[in-house]
């Protein structure tokens, strides 16, 4: 993260004093990249952020940042662990029955554990209407760089009678590979990942109230409220089965549990009935989860 707050930062001062070269006023305020201000969120729904700032003329001026949500995960965490019993929420830590069987293979509970991660690139280009009015319209894109998504969690297989999940026969847990598309680590490991569909590319759509540079005051405030398109959630799992160093991603989407796992003779209705309830609930989250509302606060320093 250090090295991406570094690379934005040089790259903003050096478009600045590349396009300010030889002025020493503000008079011309024309000139792109002129003038360049910092600045800090702590108060948004898109998390934490670290941004830079500079005008494209007098209507319109862009911003480049960098947000996380880490700073409320550590929060959170930090609270939680003054709770009696409860501990911390990173990672998230549930312990799940699950009663599942496939071939010689019992499964009982599944201890998962969980990370939220959130971090993202922002360019944004505010626009506005007057060349004196802190109103403005925004647009842009997020740009996600959070590797595996936006939790993370692995499950590790149990069973009630203390004995291994997987039969002695096999070399590794990831010889099996279970409704012919997920399969266990080498070290009996399941992983998921929930990811938005929308994977790098978030656009975003907004208005807001103040200009990131301003030439009245050294230091003001920009409000944003707006969108960002995320195109759903879904849940992803891994098949360790053909490579164990390269494992296959599986969206375990409605089409897979109809053609995979719902065609199984051997389901009792009590299991199809469970199985259509976790299809429903993965169903509404990626209904619901199309668009993610964006409020934030940001405090702005013009450095020049």
């Amino acid at each position: 993260m250090k090295k991406i707050l570094a690379l934005l930062a040089t790259l903003a001062l050096g478009c600045g004093l590349a396009f300010g070269q030889g002025y020493s006023s503000y008079d011309d305020e024309d000139l792109m990249f002129n003038h360049l201000s910092v600045g800090i969120g702590l108060l948004g729904t898109d998390g934490n952020s670290l941004v830079v700032a500079a005008p494209i003329g007098q209507y319109v001026q862009v911003r480049a940042g960098f947000t996380t949500q880490a700073l409320e995960f550590a929060a959170a965490n930090a609270i939680t662990k003054k709770i009696p019993d409860v501990g911390s929420i990173l990672p998230f830590k549930k312990d799940v029955a699950v009663g599942f069987e496939y071939q010689n293979i019992k499964i009982d509970n599944l201890a998962i554990e969980a990370t939220p991660k959130s971090n993202n690139l922002e360019l944004l280009f505010d626009i506005y209407p007057g060349k004196k009015t802190g109103f403005h319209f925004t647009v842009g894109s997020y740009f996600c760089v959070s590797a595996k998504g936006l939790i993370t969690a692995n499950a590790t297989p149990s069973r009630n009678d203390g004995q291994s999940v997987f039969p002695a026969s096999l070399d590794k847990p990831s010889d099996v590979e279970f409704f012919d598309a997920i399969s266990a680590d080498p070290n009996g490991v399941f992983h998921f990942d929930l990811q938005w569909r929308m994977k790098v590319v978030r656009p975003y759509v907004g208005i807001g109230f103040g200009r990131p540079v301003s030439m009245k005051r050294r230091v003001g405030v920009n409000f944003d409220m707006g969108v960002a398109y995320l195109g759903g959630a879904h849940l992803v799992s891994y098949s360790y089965y053909h490579d164990a160093n390269k494992p296959t991603a599986v969206s375990l989407d409605q089409k897979f549990i109809d053609e995979k796992i719902l065609t199984n003779p051997q389901l009792t209705q009590d299991d199809i009935q469970q199985i259509q309830n976790v299809k429903n609930y993965l169903n509404e989250i990626d209904k619901y989860s199309k668009f993610y509302p964006v409020l934030k606060l940001t405090l702005f320093v013009r450095l020049f």
